[in-house]
């Protein structure tokens, strides 16, 4: 249970990252500020969880991994 958990926090966090670093790299005034940052990863999150979403990769997340799991 823990591992799923585990390999699934990281996923999550690497494409955050990843996209976040692309940001950086295209506009580096967003990310100049802690606040400009923070503000960058709200976006970020919101728009992935809405393509995510939108996509059906939600689902096949509660099919197969912890999310949907009750304890």
């Amino acid at each position: 249970m823990y591992r799923q958990l585990a390999i699934e926090v990281m996923i999550v966090a690497i494409t955050l990252a990843a996209a976040m670093a692309a940001v950086a790299m295209a506009w580096p005034r967003a990310m100049a500020t802690v606040s400009g940052a923070a503000a960058t990863g709200l976006v970020l999150g919101a728009l992935f969880h809405l393509a995510f979403e939108l996509s059906g990769l939600n689902r096949a997340y509660c099919r197969v991994g912890h999310a949907c799991v009750v304890a």
